[in-house]
């Protein structure tokens, strides 16, 4: 993770080493990645660099922190702005993360670092805490709080994270067929939407339905 001297930088100048970052690790695989790039991109010397970060693996857990940072406070705010609206989360996170992934090149990061011992770490070994609860399930206990439930079959956290981990699955198969079958955004946010109908609704005609 950063040191405290590259928290006490700007936000512009870490925004830019940031975006120098994730240009970097977005072209080549982490192990051809170049510190000396991601330093000219930035406008930093590479000892400045150093400074900053241990090495480029804990640049790139930097970055997924941030972002995963970020998705949790889009959450927070779509949920609190839509009452509580289950579906209204799940749509506002597609556009959202659509628009991350084509300003920012997530995806194209992501796929780069899939199974990076860096990314494989991050997802599975994140901080503990909030009375001995990891990170991830802190962060559904709060979304499920914040949730209006009462017409989800949900009775707890536990049935929360498994309608939710359908629905982020759902999304990511969508943004998915954007980025590796070249699908337009728009077709993709359609069938993704008439995917979250057949979760809401389900699959069954009933009679009398058209």
């Amino acid at each position: 993770m950063p040191t405290e001297r590259f928290l006490h930088l700007s936000e512009s100048k870490k925004a830019l080493i940031r975006e120098a970052a994730i240009k970097e690790f977005s072209r080549v695989p982490i192990e051809k990645v170049s510190i000396n790039k991601i330093v000219q991109n930035a406008d930093i010397s590479r000892g400045s660099f150093y400074t900053y970060f241990e090495d480029k693996e804990d640049l790139l857990g930097y970055i997924f922190e941030e972002f995963v940072n970020q998705v949790k406070d889009f959450c927070r705010q779509c949920l609190d702005n839509n009452n509580g609206d289950f579906w209204a989360l799940l749509s506002g996170m597609m556009e959202y993360l659509l628009q991350v992934c084509r300003e920012k090149r997530m995806f194209v990061l992501a796929q780069t670092a899939s199974g990076h011992e860096v990314l494989i770490k991050f997802m599975g070994n994140r901080d503990s805490g909030h009375d001995g609860m990891c990170a991830e399930e802190f962060a559904i206990q709060e979304l499920y709080e914040r949730t209006n439930c009462e017409n989800l079959r949900v009775d707890g956290p536990e049935d929360f994270q498994q309608l939710f981990s359908i629905g982020i699955h759902t999304m990511l198969a969508a943004i998915a067929d954007v980025y590796k079958k070249g699908k337009d955004e728009e077709e993709a946010k359609r069938l993704f939407e008439k995917r979250l109908d057949y979760i809401r609704y389900g699959a069954v005609r009933r009679r009398g339905q058209s």
